[in-house]
C-alpha cells in the first residue's frame, strides 16, 4: 500500500509531503494506522543528523499512538483494532544475552524506528509488533506518545533504582524527562536551576 508522510529531504531541510510503498506485513510485522505521534528533539537531531546516522529522506516521528489494522502470520499478542504505541526502537535480534535480560535496547541489532525506516509522521506504520505495546484504555490518545520515548526512560530509571511507594525521590532539572516524573510522582521533588519556578512546578502537578 501506498503510505502518505511527512519527510526531511535534505539534512536540515523542512518538512515536505512524501509517499512510499509499504508491503503486507509478514511473519512478526504489523501495519499501523497512526492516531497521533508526539516530537522529541531526537527527531530534529535526526533531521539535522546530528549523530551521522540519518538517511534521507527521513520520515520523523517515533512517540506513535496508533490502531492495528493488519498483522502477520506470527502476531500473537495483539490484534487488529487494538490501540498500541511504538517508541525509539523498530525491532532487535531477540536473541542474544541483552535481549534475553530484557535489555533490548543494547542489542548489537537493534534498529532505531527513524534511523532504519520510516516514522510516526505519516498515516500509517509498518514494522515489528513485538515492539508495539498496547495502551491501557485510562490512557488518551493524544497525550500517550510522550510516555514511549521520555516517559520510559525516567520510568525505567527508578524501577532499576529499585523506587517504590513511600521513597522519597529528588529530581535535578525539570525538562523534557523531569516533568514526566513530576507527572505521575507529585511526592517527587523538583531540584536545581530557579527553585521558585520548580515550587510553582511542584504544586502544580500535585493539584492534578
Amino acid at each position: 500500500m501506498k503510505i502518505q508522510g511527512l519527510a526531511a529531504k535534505t539534512k536540515g531541510s523542512q518538512l515536505e509531503a512524501y509517499s512510499y510503498e509499504s508491503p503486507s506485513p509478514e511473519n512478526f510485522q504489523c501495519l499501523i494506522k497512526v492516531l497521533a505521534c508526539g516530537i522529541c528533539h531526537s527527531d530534529i537531531h535526526m533531521i539535522d543528523n546530528d549523530w551521522g546516522i540519518s538517511n534521507y529522506p527521513i520520515i520523523p516521528g517515533h512517540e506513535v499512538i496508533g490502531e492495528v489494522v493488519e498483522i502477520g502470520s506470527q502476531v500473537h499478542h495483539i490484534k487488529v483494532g487494538d490501540r498500541v504505541g511504538v517508541g525509539w526502537q523498530r525491532t532487535a535480534c531477540l536473541s542474544c544475552r541483552d535481549c534475553l535480560r530484557g535489555n533490548e535496547n543494547l542489542c548489537n541489532d537493534i534498529q532505531a524506528l527513524i534511523a532504519t525506516g520510516p516514522g510516526g509522521f505519516a498515516d500509517y506504520l509498518e514494522m515489528d509488533s513485538r515492539f508495539a505495546f498496547p495502551i491501557p484504555d485510562g490512557i488518551k490518545t493524544n497525550v500517550a506518545g510522550p510516555l514511549l520515548c521520555g516517559g520510559i526512560t525516567v520510568y525505567s530509571a527508578l524501577r532499576y533504582a529499585g523506587m517504590g511507594s513511600g521513597l522519597e525521590i529528588g529530581i535535578i532539572g525539570v525538562g523534557g524527562l523531569g516533568h514526566l516524573n513530576l507527572a505521575w510522582r507529585p511526592s517527587v521533588l523538583p531540584m536545581g536551576g530557579n527553585a521558585s519556578f520548580n515550587c510553582k512546578l511542584h504544586r502544580l502537578y500535585v493539584k492534578m
